[in-house]
């Protein structure tokens, strides 16, 4: 009874915001935000765990763990997006998130030993960072075959609080763990987690049969790496949208290992640096959402895409003369937490916004190519360019130094790509426009 008043006073203060909402929809909002809540809050607590383990490597050894999540995403992506497309939105969760606990049941056993070989800790940094991708790949596919497109532009937005939830509470957790129990308790701890995330999604009720499989056929327009590689190509706005995920990427994977390299010098005892890690997660998360909450809507509003993809480029600029002038690992983590804030609260949202003003099979064929590959090709130059700098012996802060003419080019690309979609909107209202008066002249 209480729970059917609680979900009666939600609905009605929902429906009083932003229109009707069925309690079929509320009910799997509500089971979804839970969800994503979990299994983001299960990923923050193996996240720390898998930077220790890449600051053990050195600029080297991270140089190798970037290339090797590149090609394993390469060789993934493809099949991984067949599986989501035709599998059972039902038992592919049940079937991931039982392989993601085994596989961390697996390595809490292979990283009892401190002195553990190389290649399991190489093992488990790749691992972490392609069971990432698959795991919020499939959430939201989950989400999109769940909900109409109505009612998911009204309840996507709650959906991705829960997440931001998991996301803060999870760095916490694990900060206050890693003094107080071992990784490999940790994991244990985290695989027990994954495990319940697919009870959330059992309780989420289905669509309706003719609503799913509409969702399912629109989901199916998606196609292969290849397409997205040649409609990429052949159009230069998507290009220039590449050339600015890949530079992205790419300085942000240099400030990564300078700050990687620098922790393990500075702290050599694991489980402080472990907890150093989830701080810094949990506050590049919490400013993510200040920036989603309070700055990103007034900044594209008044400002247009510009000042958004701007914002990185110019971190990118003020990174190196900050950090010689300043070296210590505290201001490091702060260029981090900044940057990784302004990635993903301000610069994401102002990309999303790019594929707005091209047709959907540009926007289904190049955006997985440019969200998956593009990415991480751009990780793995950049640890390259580390690993260069080091093998030359080299102070490390060349490699940010290098980063700062790439960043005026990486600005350059933000200008114009900020001005083609404005010349795109325009012109696309235009049409709209002229279309609409000569049906009124009809």
């Amino acid at each position: 009874m209480m729970a059917d008043q609680l979900i009666s006073r939600l609905r009605s203060r929902w429906q009083t915001i932003n229109g009707p909402l069925s309690t079929r929809d509320l009910w799997a909002t509500l089971w979804s935000s839970l969800g994503l809540g979990l299994l983001l809050f299960s990923y923050f607590l193996v996240r720390p765990i898998r930077e220790l383990h890449g600051s053990r490597l050195g600029p080297a050894g991270l140089s190798r763990l970037f290339l090797m999540t590149f090609v394993a995403l390469l060789v993934i992506t493809p099949l991984w997006g067949m599986l989501v497309r035709f599998c059972s939105k039902r038992f592919l969760p049940v079937a991931l998130m039982t392989v993601i606990a085994g596989s961390l049941v697996g390595f809490a056993q292979l990283l009892r030993n401190p002195d553990s070989p190389v290649w399991v800790s190489t093992s488990f940094f790749v691992w972490v960072s392609v069971f990432n991708y698959m795991m919020v790949s499939l959430y939201w596919s989950v989400m999109v075959d769940t909900f109409t497109p109505e009612s998911g532009r009204r309840t996507f937005g709650i959906i991705a609080a829960g997440g931001s939830a998991g996301a803060m509470l999870g760095p916490l957790a694990a900060s206050v763990l890693a003094t107080r129990m071992s990784s490999s308790s940790t994991l244990l701890l985290a695989a027990g987690l994954f495990v319940v995330v697919p009870v959330f999604l059992f309780f989420v009720p289905r669509l309706p049969t003719t609503q799913e499989a509409t969702v399912a056929n629109a989901r199916r327009e998606q196609d292969s790496i290849i397409s997205g590689l040649i409609e990429t190509v052949n159009t230069p706005y998507l290009l220039g949208i590449a050339g600015y995920m890949l530079i992205g990427s790419l300085l942000g994977s240099l400030l990564y290992v300078h700050q990687s390299g620098a922790i393990q010098r500075a702290i050599p005892d694991e489980d402080l640096r472990r907890s150093f890690f989830a701080n810094t997660d949990l506050a590049a998360n919490i400013l993510t959402l200040v920036f989603e909450l309070v700055v990103a809507a007034p900044l594209l509003s008044y400002g247009g895409l510009r000042w958004p993809l701007l914002l990185l480029p110019l971190i990118g600029v003020l990174a190196a003369p900050l950090l010689t002038v300043w070296p210590s690992i505290y201001a490091i983590a702060a260029v981090l937490v900044v940057r990784r804030a302004t990635e993903y609260g301000l610069a994401k949202p102002a990309r999303e916004l790019l594929f707005t003003v091209v047709t959907q099979s540009q926007k289904y064929k190049a955006k997985n190519f440019i969200d998956s590959v593009v990415a991480r090709a751009g990780d793995s130059i950049g640890s390259s360019v580390s690993h260069l700098v080091v093998t030359q012996k080299w102070p490390p802060l060349v490699a940010l130094w290098i980063g700062v003419p790439v960043s005026l080019l990486f600005a350059g690309i933000g200008v114009w790509l900020a001005r083609e979609q404005n010349i795109r909107t325009t012109r696309q209202s235009s049409s709209a426009s002229a279309n609409s008066e000569s049906v009124e002249i009809l």
